[in-house]
């Protein structure tokens, strides 16, 4: 009787360790919005000043969240988050209207074929959240 409650709690207990420690991939996805508009038309200047307003709101949201992020060009953005011993880099596109979000490489997220660790869409949707805010 002793013999079987141990041999089922130990079952147990490799049945709960197998379910937490193998996490599904999910498909890797571009995630973005589209910037808030004033409905007025902008001149030249003011789509410049608005363009530099969407950079700063996303590299605030960035660095607020751990991320560091280095400007490429001028619609370009880079940002690389470190995690224990995994890392993500996404490419940041935008102009006045959006911004696109688009994985570049990792570390230890098991990328393959188009499908990654279900963590990565965590911190990206939680870095796509955060620029939203930044820009309202």
């Amino acid at each position: 009787m002793k013999r079987n409650i141990v041999g089922i709690l130990l079952l147990s207990f490799c049945l709960i360790l197998l379910g937490t420690g193998c996490r599904k991939s999910i498909p890797v996805t571009q995630y973005g919005s589209t910037v808030p508009y004033s409905g007025k038309t902008l001149d030249n200047s003011a789509q410049q000043e608005k363009k530099d307003r969407v950079k700063a709101a996303i590299v605030d949201a960035g660095s607020k969240l751990g991320w560091i992020m280095q400007p490429v060009n001028e619609s370009t953005i880079e940002g690389t988050l470190h995690a224990r011993s995994h890392t993500t880099v996404v490419v940041i596109t935008y102009d006045v209207a959006s911004y696109i979000i688009t994985y570049k490489d990792s570390i230890n997220l098991n990328y393959k074929n188009g499908k990654i660790h279900p963590q990565y869409r965590n911190w990206v949707m939680n870095l796509q959240k955060h620029i939203d805010i930044e820009l309202s």
